[in-house]
């Protein structure tokens, strides 16, 4: 089981299961929802998995790095301990 991360990106895509992006990127408000899933006594993975065919184009180094950057701004030590990252695509 994972808490799964990424950001929704507006204005969509024609194909709008494609309109995630970096945290960050987009309109969502993770403080209430991470808060919200540690409350619950959530303790596990949590995963960023971006669909975004401009994410996948870009060299894996960026997007690694990317990812690391924006998941520390984001979440800080808030459920970071076991942090897994995951292209998508």
């Amino acid at each position: 089981m994972s808490y799964q991360v990424c950001d929704w990106v507006l204005p969509l895509p024609a194909d709008a299961l494609l309109g995630r992006g970096h945290l960050g990127d987009g309109v969502i408000d993770f403080g209430p929802v991470t808060a919200a899933v540690a409350a619950a006594g959530y303790d596990g993975y949590v995963e960023v998995e971006i669909f975004n065919a401009s994410v996948w184009d870009a060299p894996p180094d960026q997007t690694a790095a990317t990812v690391r950057e924006r998941f520390a701004a984001v979440f800080g030590g808030r459920l970071a301990r076991r942090a897994v990252s995951s292209a998508g695509g």
